[in-house]
C-alpha cells in the first residue's frame, strides 16, 4: 500500500479538491459508497490542510444528504450546475475545479501539494500546469475507472481509493460492528488493560474520556477524538503508535472493545459500545443490502412525520423525504435506519409512486423527479396519524407552513444560497413578489456569476409587474454572459408569457444554438419551446417537425408527447 510520505517544511501546506461525481460514481457503480473521512486523513498525511473543497450539483436528487457529511468532514460542498446521476457536463465540474486550482496555485503560493480526487484523464491537463511552478501534484481516483493517462503521466503520487485510501472488500469479508469483544455494556477495564501497552491504555482512556464529553451522546467523529488527543496528549501521532493512519488506531481500539468504529454519512464516527448498543448501531457500509426491523410504534411515528413533511411540500421524492424526515428530529433514528423503515413502508404499499414534471422557472428546462405520496386513505396509515395515543407532533402557525420551515432552516444558516432560492420561489408561489425579489437580488450578489439567479431575477421582476425592467435586465445578462444558452432562453420564454411568439422565437433559436454539445435534455427542451412558439404563430409543420426532432433526443419527455398528442388530434 501507498502512504504518504513525511512532508517537509515547505511542503506543509496542502489543498484538497475532490471531483465528488467522479469519485462517487465510480464506487457507487461496484456497490460501494466514498469515505470522505479518509479521503481527508490521507490528504492530512501530506501536511497542514489549509483548503479543501469538493464539487458537484448538490442540487441533484442523489447528492440532497452529503453536503453536511461533508462539512463534518472539514471539507466544502461547492455548487456547480451539472447533469444528472453518472453524466457529466464539460465545461462545468472540470473546468471549475481546474480553474480553482490555478487560482489557488497564484495566490496561495505557501501551498506546495495539490490533492486532486479523480481519475478523468482531463485533469492531466491541470497536472501539467501545477509542476512547473514547483507543486507536488497528488491524484488519488478508484482504480477500475482511473484513466491510463493519469496513470501513466506525469503525476508526483498516484493513490487508487480503493487500495491506499479506503481498502475495499467484499461483503461477506465485512465485519459485523455488533461482533465484538464484551459485553456491550461499555469499555471494561479489563478491556482496556487487554491492550497490553502503557502508553495505548493512556491513549485508550482518553479517548473514552473524549467521547464520553461530546455533545454528540456517546459518539464522536474521528477527527474530532485526533485533536482532542493532541491537545490532551502533547502533541499525540498515531505513527508514534506504530500505526501509519489515525483510523487505523481507533481500529484497533475498536479489536479490544474499547470504541466502535462506524462510517454513517460517509464519515467515521466512534461510539461507546453502550451508546451503539443502544440505538442497535450497524455500520451503514457493513448493512447494506439486510433488512432491518422495526415495531409498530416506530412506523407510526415515522408515517405521522412523513405526513407532516408532505404537507409542508408540493411533492417529494425518496431522498428529500428521508433528509426533512432526519431534521425533525422526532425519532431516534439514523439516516440509514430511517431510509430501511421508508423502504419497509413502500413494500407495505403505504406510498403511491408517482412522477412530477417541473419546470424550470427561469429556463423552462424540464426534468421529471420520482415521488412518494403518502396513502392517507389506507385504514393502517389513518391509524397512525389519528391515533390519539402517539405523541403528537407540534404544530406549526402560520399562512404558509411551507415557507415558515424554510425560514426556520434560513435562520440557522443565513448564508445558504439553496434555502435563499427556496424562499424565493416560494415567496413568488404566494404572490408575495416583494420579498422574492429582495431575496433573489441578494442571491445574485452572493453569487455574481450564477446566471440561473440572474435569470430568475428577471424571472420575479415580470412577476411584480415590472415588466420593462424585466426586459432590460435580461438583454444585460447575455451582454454579460454571451456564451451561455440561460438567458436567450428566459427571454423566449417570457415573451411566450406575454403572448408575443413572434418576438420569443429568435431568443429560443439563440438559446439552442447555444446549448452545449450532447445535452440532448435540453436541446429537447429548447425544441419543445420552439414547437409551441411555432403552434401559436400557427405555423404547425414546423411544430410538428421540431415536436419529433426532440422526441427522437429524449423520446420520455412528457411534454413533448403531449403536445405530439395534441398535434396528432388537430389533423
Amino acid at each position: 500500500m501507498l502512504y504518504p510520505q513525511s512532508a517537509s517544511p515547505d511542503e506543509r501546506d496542502v489543498a484538497l479538491f475532490v471531483d465528488w461525481e467522479n469519485i462517487k460514481f465510480s464506487l457507487v457503480n461496484a456497490g460501494f459508497q466514498p469515505n470522505v473521512s479518509s479521503l481527508y486523513e490521507t490528504a492530512k498525511g501530506y501536511g497542514r490542510i489549509v483548503i479543501a473543497r469538493a464539487y458537484a450539483d448538490w442540487q441533484e436528487e442523489w447528492h440532497l444528504e452529503e453536503p453536511a457529511a461533508l462539512y463534518d468532514a472539514g471539507i466544502e460542498p461547492v455548487y456547480v450546475p451539472t447533469r444528472g446521476k453518472g453524466e457529466r457536463r464539460k465545461n462545468s465540474v472540470d473546468v471549475k475545479l481546474a480553474t480553482d486550482c490555478i487560482e489557488v496555485c497564484h495566490n496561495y503560493p505557501t501551498i506546495k501539494t495539490f490533492v486532486l480526487c479523480s481519475g478523468d484523464a482531463d485533469f492531466l491537463h491541470v497536472v501539467n500546469i501545477l509542476r512547473p511552478y514547483g507543486k507536488r501534484v497528488v491524484i488519488i481516483g478508484v482504480s477500475w475507472t482511473t484513466s491510463m493517462q493519469l496513470i501513466s503521466g506525469g503525476v508526483d503520487e498516484l493513490l487508487f481509493y480503493d487500495q491506499d485510501v479506503e481498502p475495499l472488500y467484499s461483503p461477506h469479508q465485512r465485519w459485523n460492528v455488533r461482533q465484538l469483544q464484551g459485553n456491550g455494556n461499555g469499555p471494561t477495564s479489563a478491556s482496556i488493560k487487554s491492550i497490553n501497552n502503557p502508553e495505548m491504555e493512556r491513549a485508550a482512556r482518553a479517548v473514552i474520556d473524549i467521547v464520553r464529553g461530546s455533545q454528540r451522546e456517546g459518539r464522536a467523529l474521528l477527527a474530532y477524538i485526533k485533536h482532542e488527543l493532541i491537545k490532551r496528549l502533547n502533541g499525540f501521532d498515531e505513527r508514534s503508535y506504530g500505526f501509519l493512519k489515525f483510523k487505523l488506531f481507533m481500529k484497533e481500539l475498536e479489536r479490544h472493545g474499547v470504541i466502535r468504529v462506524v462510517t454513517q454519512n460517509l464519515v467515521d464516527w466512534a461510539y461507546l459500545p453502550e451508546a451503539a448498543e443502544r440505538v442497535g448501531l450497524r455500520d451503514e457500509e457493513e448493512m447494506a443490502g439486510r433488512t432491518a426491523t422495526f415495531d409498530e410504534a416506530t412506523m407510526a411515528m415515522f408515517l405521522r412525520a412523513v405526513d407532516r413533511v408532505q404537507r409542508a411540500h408540493e411533492f417529494t421524492s425518496f431522498n428529500f423525504l428521508i433528509g426533512r424526515v432526519y431534521e425533525l428530529n422526532e425519532l431516534p433514528l439514523s439516516r440509514s435506519q430511517l431510509k430501511a423503515l421508508c423502504n419497509v413502508a413502500v413494500d407495505r404499499a403505504y406510498f403511491e409512486r408517482g412522477v412530477h414534471t417541473r419546470i424550470d422557472l427561469a429556463t423552462g428546462e424540464v426534468s421529471d423527479i420520482r415521488t412518494l405520496v403518502l396513502r392517507r386513505d389506507l385504514p393502517e396509515v389513518q391509524q397512525a396519524l389519528f391515533n390519539s395515543a402517539l405523541p403528537t407532533l407540534p404544530e406549526r402557525e402560520g399562512e404558509d407552513e411551507r415557507l415558515q420551515i424554510i425560514q426556520e432552516e434560513l435562520e440557522r444558516s443565513p448564508t445558504s444560497p439553496t434555502l435563499i432560492q427556496r424562499a424565493a420561489e416560494r415567496c413568488a408561489e404566494l404572490g408575495r413578489y416583494e420579498e422574492s425579489l429582495a431575496l433573489q437580488k441578494q442571491l445574485t450578489e452572493m453569487l455574481p456569476r450564477d446566471v440561473r439567479a440572474h435569470c430568475l431575477y428577471a424571472r420575479y421582476l415580470q412577476n411584480a409587474g415590472q415588466d420593462d425592467a424585466s426586459l432590460s435586465y435580461l438583454e444585460e445578462t447575455m451582454r454579460r454572459f454571451p456564451d451561455h444558452y440561460m438567458p436567450p432562453w428566459t427571454l423566449g420564454s417570457l415573451y411566450g408569457m406575454r403572448s408575443q411568439p413572434e418576438k420569443a422565437l429568435a431568443p429560443l433559436r439563440r438559446a439552442q444554438s447555444l446549448v452545449p454539445r450532447g445535452r440532448d435534455d435540453l436541446q429537447a427542451n429548447v425544441l419543445w419551446h420552439l414547437a409551441r412558439t411555432y403552434l401559436e404563430l400557427n405555423r404547425r409543420e414546423e411544430a410538428y417537425r421540431l415536436t419529433e426532432e426532440g422526441l427522437s433526443l429524449r423520446p420520455t419527455h412528457g411534454p413533448l408527447q403531449q403536445l405530439q398528442t395534441q398535434l396528432q388530434r388537430q389533423d
